[in-house]
C-alpha cells in the first residue's frame, strides 16, 4: 500500500469490510462477489479501495488461523458469537497481524467503534476484552514500546 494513509478513508474501508465480512458469515457467496456488491452499492463510501480489498480478501484468507486466535480469549464458543461481533473481531485480528504499519491503538479504537455502531449495545465491551488480550500477543514489541 504505497498511497498515504488516510484515517477516514481507512475507517470507511473497515465499514465497507464489516459489510462484506458480515455477508460472507451469513451466505455461501463467493467473497470476491461480495466485495464487487459492496463497492458497487451506491451507499457504500469507500475511497481506500486498496485497504478494503487488502483487509477483507486478508480476512477470509486467514479465517482458520484467525477463528484459532480468537477461541481462547473469549468466554463462549466462537459459534455462540454473534455474526457482527465475530466480523469486527476477525478483521481486527487480521489488522493486528498483517497491517503492522496501523498502530494497534487504531485497530482497538476501530473495532469498538464498529462494535458501539452496528452491534448491540454492550458489544464493544466483548471486542475490547477480546483485544485487550490479542494485542500482547500479537503486537509484543509495539505494546512493550507504548506501554513505556
Amino acid at each position: 500500500m504505497s498511497a498515504p494513509m488516510n484515517p477516514r478513508a481507512r475507517h470507511d474501508a473497515r465499514r465497507a469490510a464489516l459489510h462484506a465480512i458480515y455477508q460472507y458469515q451469513m451466505t455461501n457467496k463467493s467473497i470476491l462477489d461480495i466485495m464487487s456488491e459492496v463497492l458497487a452499492d451506491p451507499y457504500t463510501k469507500v475511497t481506500d479501495i486498496e485497504y478494503f480489498q487488502c483487509i477483507t480478501q486478508g480476512t477470509v484468507t486467514d479465517i482458520e488461523e484467525i477463528n484459532q486466535l480468537i477461541s481462547p480469549v473469549i468466554s463462549r464458543p466462537i459459534a455462540d458469537v454473534s455474526p457482527l461481533e465475530l466480523a469486527i473481531l476477525r478483521i481486527a485480528v487480521f489488522e493486528l497481524r498483517q497491517c503492522l504499519q496501523t498502530p494497534y491503538p487504531v485497530v482497538l479504537n476501530e473495532a469498538i467503534e464498529l462494535a458501539k455502531k452496528y452491534a448491540s449495545s454492550e458489544s464493544y465491551k466483548f471486542v475490547n476484552a477480546a483485544l485487550d488480550q490479542l494485542i500482547p500477543i500479537l503486537r509484543q514489541h509495539e505494546k512493550k514500546f507504548h506501554d513505556q
